[in-house]
């Protein structure tokens, strides 16, 4: 006959301590477990933030750092730092299944099909990203190849371009006016937007689509590639005649933090004639006029003061972008405006220093603080001498 073997009893005079001892340990366990719920709301909020901002859902750099500070937190509590490395690496991949699940449910509730023609290049992959993190379907349509991307691609442009909600183009300026007219050929259903920073060859394109019946709209975004968040950044749309296409854009940032500022094309173009051909044409005057000086950069660099050194750190980062773009920008902008005021800058500058009007040069320099609603230093105080 088969009987039940007891178990090891345990000693009546441990059995309290023990008790006592597996109280606490349950109550950590609850404190653990509240403290790993709290951990996925917030990796749920940080998802929600990526979703907003455009930026990637992993992060693999992050996730380093993740692990090498729990590897240090369970040395520094006398734990094996190994501990640590598979504690992370575990709440990592449960985060990362979370904002899977997330960003799935939004794919399966809005999700839009967008083609990104251009997307291989630098604007046309970060909207690839950004759009990919809200829970859009992208494909991309682009002549260069990409060796590797996670988004779909469209070999060429035919009836296919039917099938998708929205188009952007982000094309080089001096091409996207006949991809654009090779686009209205094919009468595509769902909003079409470029991204170009002037709209002059473009507007009349798109103005002539939507007398046809086709749904575009331009916007401009005011940042580079290298965003990683939209909060503070600005968008602008320009409407060119079709309220329901902007109206269909402005929502593809509506969970952004990105400012929307609505223009129309022609006002935009004077103001970029101003915040970009005008301030590009400085900097590139600024870099003209020193590779003609006669002094080597590593002189001028070993001597520079702070103002010359912050118009250094400026003029680099545009001679080192792309020079093409940069040659678009100023021929579609008004030159003759460009040019008009800074001869007349440089003529008053000339005529006030040669004639010693040092009362109408400082007139001139207050009207500037006014203009900028900055406040003037007092001559001789430590940052007026710090300013040369």
């Amino acid at each position: 006959m088969k009987t039940d073997t007891p178990g090891p009893v345990e000693p009546r005079a441990g059995t309290e301590a023990l008790g006592k001892l597996r109280e606490q340990i349950m109550e950590v366990d609850r404190e653990f477990v509240r403290l790993l719920a709290r951990r996925q709301r917030l990796a749920l909020r940080v998802a929600e933030n990526k979703m907003g901002s455009g930026v990637p859902l992993r992060n693999y750099s992050v996730e380093k750092r993740v692990i090498e500070r729990f590897s240090g937190l369970c040395e520094g509590f006398g734990l094996r730092a190994q501990w640590g490395v598979g504690l992370a690496r575990f709440l990592i991949e449960k985060s990362v299944e979370l904002q899977s699940q997330e960003l799935d449910k939004r794919r399966l509730a809005g999700a839009l099909d967008i083609l990104v023609i251009g997307g291989f290049g630098k604007m046309g992959s970060w909207f690839c990203n950004f759009l990919n993190n809200q829970g859009h379907r992208v494909v991309v349509h682009d002549k260069c190849s990409a060796e590797a991307s996670p988004f779909d691609s469209l070999s060429g442009l035919d009836e296919n371009v039917r099938d998708f909600d929205f188009i952007i183009l982000s094309v080089p300026l001096q091409r996207s006016p006949d991809v654009l007219e090779e686009l209205l050929q094919m009468r595509p259903r769902g909003v079409l937007f470029d991204l170009c920073s002037l709209k002059r060859d473009l507007l009349p394109v798109i103005r002539r689509g939507i007398r046809a019946g086709l749904r575009l709209t331009s916007i401009h975004p005011l940042f580079g590639p290298d965003v990683t968040t939209l909060h503070g950044r600005k968008i602008i749309i320009c409407p060119c005649g079709d309220e329901e296409a902007d109206r269909d854009v402005r929502a593809l940032f509506s969970e952004t933090a990105a400012t929307i500022v609505s223009l129309p094309p022609e006002d935009h173009d004077r103001l970029m004639t101003l915040t970009l051909g005008l301030s590009h044409a400085l900097n590139f005057v600024f870099a003209d006029a020193l590779v003609n000086s006669g002094e080597s950069f590593e002189t001028l660099v070993g001597v520079g003061s702070s103002t010359f050194n912050c118009q250094i750190s400026t003029t680099l980062k545009l001679v080192r972008e792309n020079m093409d773009l940069y040659f678009e920008i100023q021929r579609l902008c008004d030159q003759g405006v460009i040019f008009r005021l800074l001869e007349e800058a440089v003529e008053k500058l000339g005529t006030l220093i040669a004639e010693n009007r040092r009362g109408e040069f400082l007139d001139s320099m207050s009207t500037a603080c006014d203009f900028f609603h900055a406040r003037p230093r007092e001559p001789g105080t430590a940052d007026a001498r710090d300013a040369s």
